[in-house]
């Protein structure tokens, strides 16, 4: 009698508990693999300001640069470099500081650039 209690109480209560587990697990990996799903930062150059203008030398420019982190996870990046072209020229260079990006926000930051030759940047 003790070996059918056992089987009933199996049959009852472990193999649904596991089968709702199994649903659980599955569930949660349709939703990771979909909403979870890493996307790329949206980079956007919000204004430019030109502090020095010399036509002989170089002119600087400080650009305000926005990034928006679409991801639900924040992650971390190393140095970051900024190059500006001008009719397909490379004209200037900016590097900026490692740095976090939280998990939907946006970052502001701004960078300094140096363009080697005024003739190639306007």
């Amino acid at each position: 009698m003790a070996v059918h209690q056992k089987l009933g109480f199996m049959k009852r209560f472990v193999c649904p508990l596991a089968l709702l587990l199994l649903l659980a697990a599955e569930i949660i990996g349709v939703v990771i693999l979909t909403m979870f799903h890493v996307k790329d930062p949206i980079m956007q150059i919000n204004n430019v300001k030109v502090t020095e203008f010399n036509p002989i030398g170089n002119t600087t420019l400080i650009t305000d640069v926005s990034m928006k982190n679409p991801n639900f996870a924040s992650f971390e990046y190393n140095n970051t470099t900024t190059t500006l072209y001008y009719r397909g020229i490379m004209v200037g260079e900016a590097r900026g500081p490692p740095g976090k990006a939280k998990a939907k926000a946006h970052n502001k930051d701004e960078y300094d650039h140096e363009c080697d030759y005024s003739a190639h940047c306007f």
